[in-house]
């Protein structure tokens, strides 16, 4: 594998001392000793201090009290840390204090940074930093992990790439001392179960003012399935119904007949403007170049979707239900389940990791960072930080398509009033139907992920499937 210096690099961006000139265009902008280089479309706003002193800049797409920030925005902002755990979107944020100089991801890490151990670059991937300085392949890892023969995604900040770490979800990179601490979560997280339906309606209403943001910027576009996230995004576009546009892929083959069916009778029910999307088989040179622009570091169904977004581009963003995973146990969702000690054997089997001592010491080794005890707590930060800052995030720079999807759930705030809810509500999916039903009661008349009277016998399989325990079917699934 090479980089390839002609690679288009969409969404991407670098953080350098002394940025170079890089071919096409490129958005330039220094921050104390620091330029931020970034594609043409990744905005970069500016954050001011009450003083009118510039307290930093943001990069990428955030939305800050129900607004989506545009590229050359200002924003004047009080109490920083309060303001930065309310944010929502895919965005880096590059702080400076004094003298000092940090960094810190989204919520999620969806728009995630690495950054080389000996020289002074960060950047959005290995492949935007081999723009400008040489990197070299770990191939020991390779040969452990065998992306992209096989699928998987790397943990625990590693990349397939000598010398380049990347910056994980709660951490906080101190650009003087070229290292990363967390800061987040505190202790208190999660630490007391609160009124879930006080609870409930805060998500849900931060939710719907996070798509109202991304609507007000004409990107009401969100996919449709038979699934829960899909259902939750659509009962949050409710007050902007008339200005959304629902997407489904359609597969030749049976695997997506029944989103199609469930999503093609919710949008007569409820008079939708709906589309189907034909997949489009992604040719071997656009799966390689899909695997070039996330530096080979995640390889899974998603890489040969490159074709089809491509064809369907909007150009604007869509909506995604990724991350209200955290408010449905997604690891540890079967009410059966007695939640004991988690040990990196066990941490490392439910993520589908490679088990060998290097990994294993590294999962000890976060599993020992964490700030909370709790092992439903426990499994919902791997969700966080393992899965979505190492899956979900660097899966953001394969399609070439300049708008990334964003998920109105991708907030600290958010997130913590999620674990606050108690366990065995969320472990049945009953915060997923209470979400629906305090936003738009009428789509509960649908079931998830099965079909409806006689067209059941149509979907045997999705009959046997839902009796079966949660764990069984998740297992199936992986399988699938």
């Amino acid at each position: 594998m090479t980089l390839e210096n002609s690679l288009s690099l969409p969404k991407q961006f670098a953080i350098v001392e002394n940025a170079p000139d890089l071919p096409g265009q490129w958005n330039k902008v220094v921050l104390g000793a620091w330029t931020i280089v970034s594609a043409e479309k990744v905005p970069i706003v500016k954050v001011v201090a009450p003083s009118g002193q510039v307290a930093g800049y943001l990069i990428g797409w955030a939305i800050s009290a129900g607004m989506l920030l545009e590229h050359g925005d200002s924003i004047t902002v009080g109490a920083i840390r309060k303001w930065e755990a309310e944010l929502c979107g895919r965005y880096v944020f590059l702080e400076q204090e004094d003298e000092k100089t940090t960094l810190t991801l989204d919520a999620g890490g969806l728009l995630p940074v690495v950054y080389h151990t000996k020289k002074r670059i960060l950047a959005s991937t290995p492949a935007m930093m081999g723009l400008i300085s040489d990197v070299e392949e770990d191939v020991s890892l390779i040969d452990v992990f065998q992306i992209p023969q096989k699928n998987g995604w790397y943990p625990f900040g590693l990349t397939p790439y000598l010398n380049v770490a990347r910056i994980m979800p709660g951490q906080i990179f101190d650009m003087q001392n070229w290292a990363p601490q967390r800061f987040w979560p505190m202790q208190s997280f999660g630490a007391v179960e609160l009124d879930k339906k006080e609870l409930v309606c805060d998500i849900a209403n931060l939710v719907v003012r996070n798509v109202g943001a991304i609507v007000g910027r004409g990107s009401g576009v969100a996919h449709l399935t038979a699934g829960y996230d899909s259902r939750m995004i659509l009962a949050a576009c409710r007050p902007y119904v008339d200005n959304c546009q629902f997407e489904t892929v359609r597969r030749p083959d049976q695997s997506t007949e029944l989103d199609c069916f469930i999503a093609n009778a919710m949008a007569e029910k409820f008079a939708l403007r709906h589309e189907f999307l034909e997949y489009t088989e992604s040719s071997q040179t656009e799966i390689a170049e899909w695997m070039g622009r996330t530096s080979n570091c995640v390889h899974d169904a998603v890489t040969y979707l490159g074709a089809t977004m491509s064809r369907y581009d909007r150009k604007c963003h869509s909506i995604t239900g990724t991350c209200g995973e955290v408010g449905r146990a997604y690891y540890w969702a079967d009410p059966y389940t007695e939640l004991g000690r988690i040990n990196p054997d066990m941490l490392l089997a439910a993520m589908k990791i490679p088990n060998t001592q290097r990994i294993r010491e590294l999962a000890g080794g976060w599993l020992d960072s964490l700030p909370v005890e709790r092992p439903s707590l426990v499994w919902d930060l791997a969700y966080i930080e393992q899965r979505l800052g190492g899956w979900a995030g660097p899966s953001v720079y394969g399609h070439d398509i300049e708008y990334p999807t964003l998920s109105p759930f991708n907030s600290r705030v958010i997130y913590e009033k999620m674990v606050s809810l108690p366990e065995k509500y969320r472990q049945t999916n009953q915060f997923a139907r209470d979400y629906i039903s305090y936003l738009w009661p009428e789509l509960l008349e649908f079931p998830f992920n099965r079909a409806m009277g006689l067209q059941r016998l149509k979907f045997f399989k999705s009959e046997i499937r839902d009796m079966l325990p949660p764990k069984v079917r998740k297992f199936v699934k992986s399988l699938m």
